[in-house]
């Protein structure tokens, strides 16, 4: 059935009526990136992000909006967050950056009326190394160690979830109805996560802008899939291209889909060309299904000018 709210309605029109925007994996810290050594702590390095240039790119190639990653598969987070900082022990601009990269992106990407997103890992803290030199009393409360290296619980998930989702309610408060929606990922089921759990990460969400879309992902399947029952946006994780839905909504939730343009997640170069795109989007608008493309971000903002040309007027 479809959501007859009517103020979630408006925000998934605006998704559909935007076509498609493109998803950055923002990763470049030393935990992500070893082998990097011209990168400098990660809040000196988020102070070099040129969210100008980046938006006036974006605008020049008419991309409608704009995912950013906030964390992901490391401890360090692309954003202040007092929350996070306390649970972890440490001062800011160690995990987090003192720059607000989220508010400076927002200002420069709001001159073109491009919307911005949110990427959260609704699993991050138990799948990262902890360094010793690092008192996260946090991650240290709700996880061990393995003797294989794999991280267990100590709490019970829905302890965490709670927890999990103070953090993301201290990002949804500070930008309010800056942020049009939100791609929270790991939220898989066969890791344990419920309805139940998801719920409090929604609820923190929805303290922030009840006018927010959410989508949480449940893992890469053949088709799109609605898992949540209260999201309003499918997270439609595929790694090619392809794939159309029969209909916009999927049980009222906005069909969408997020797929690398590259070989893989956060890479240069693309899987098709240009052509390709012109003839699949049409395709997808046909149904009303907005599409994401990931694609490569340097760690001053600078795309790739293949993937760019590419996407350039589609």
């Amino acid at each position: 059935m479809e959501n007859t709210n009517s103020i979630i309605r408006a925000s998934q029109d605006r998704l559909v009526n935007k076509r498609w925007g493109v998803f950055n994996h923002y990763l470049w810290n030393k935990r992500e990136h070893p082998e990097r050594t011209d990168l400098g702590s990660w809040s000196d390095t988020i102070d070099t992000f040129d969210t100008d240039r980046l938006a006036k790119t974006l605008h020049e190639i008419g991309a409608g909006y704009y995912f950013f990653t906030v964390i992901h598969a490391t401890e360090y987070m692309a954003t202040p967050n007092q929350t996070y900082e306390r649970m972890c022990g440490v001062e800011p601009g160690v995990l987090c950056p003192k720059r607000d990269l989220v508010a400076d992106l927002y200002n420069s990407l709001s001159k073109y009326d491009i919307d911005l997103y949110l990427y959260y890992n609704a699993y991050t803290p138990l799948f990262i190394y902890i360094p010793e030199e690092l008192s996260l009393s946090f991650v240290s409360k709700h996880v061990r160690n393995t003797k294989g290296g794999g991280i267990m619980l100590n709490t019970p998930l829905e302890d965490y979830a709670k927890n999990w989702a103070s953090v993301i309610e201290d990002t949804a408060v500070r930008y309010g109805d800056k942020i049009c929606g939100w791609w929270i990922d790991s939220c898989y089921r066969a890791v344990g996560w419920t309805f139940d759990n998801v719920a409090y990460l929604h609820r923190a969400i929805k303290k922030g802008n009840p006018t927010a879309i959410s989508g949480f992902n449940n893992g890469v399947f053949e088709d799109i899939k609605k898992w949540y029952p209260e999201e309003e946006l499918t997270c439609g994780e595929f790694n090619d291209f392809g794939f159309v839905p029969e209909s916009r909504y999927i049980d009222g939730a906005q069909s969408h889909m997020l797929i690398p343009l590259g070989s893989t997640w956060g890479e240069k170069g693309v899987q098709h060309d240009h052509a390709y795109f012109k003839e699949y989007l049409p395709k997808l608008e046909a149904v009303g299904c907005p599409i994401t493309f990931d694609i490569y971000v340097g760690p001053d903002g600078s795309l790739d000018e293949e993937q760019l040309e590419v996407l350039r007027g589609l």
